[in-house]
């Protein structure tokens, strides 16, 4: 675990936020689940975790009502976490195009292409133009 967190800068982003971040979320829930397993059953747990068992129908008082909170509270807020920083991670990704770039981008794309071969400015060099009387 102390090496992935030295090479963290070498880690995808989401790697890096579920080691630097996640694992702060993640831990206190992981060993609470682990200490309410053996009391009141690794299933009744779970499903008291993850809100399918109402904590008031199992018969130990206090950490059933603990591990419902952490259900509640901190496994959406972790899931909001992970899928936050992607979506940060990938708006960024477009965010570092620098404005003149994709200003020039987009104008180059909606500029009119002169057709080609229509003999548009006749033949004639550049510091002269055509008169609509032919001359």
């Amino acid at each position: 675990m102390a090496h992935l967190y030295r090479a963290r800068g070498q880690l995808s982003p989401l790697r890096r936020w579920l080691i630097c971040w996640g694992s702060w979320v993640f831990a206190p829930t992981g060993i609470m689940l682990v200490i309410a397993g053996p009391i009141m059953g690794w299933r009744v747990a779970y499903e008291v975790l993850l809100g399918l068992t109402s904590p008031a129908r199992v018969s130990t008082p206090v950490l059933p009502w603990l591990l419902s909170l952490a259900g509640w509270l901190v496994v959406p807020a972790a899931i909001g976490g992970v899928a936050g920083y992607m979506l940060t991670a990938r708006i960024e990704k477009y965010r570092s195009t620098p404005i003149a770039g994709a200003l020039a981008r987009l104008q180059g794309r909606s500029a009119p292409k002169p057709p080609s071969g229509s003999g548009g400015d006749h033949g004639l060099p550049p510091d002269q133009t055509a008169r609509p009387d032919g001359e």
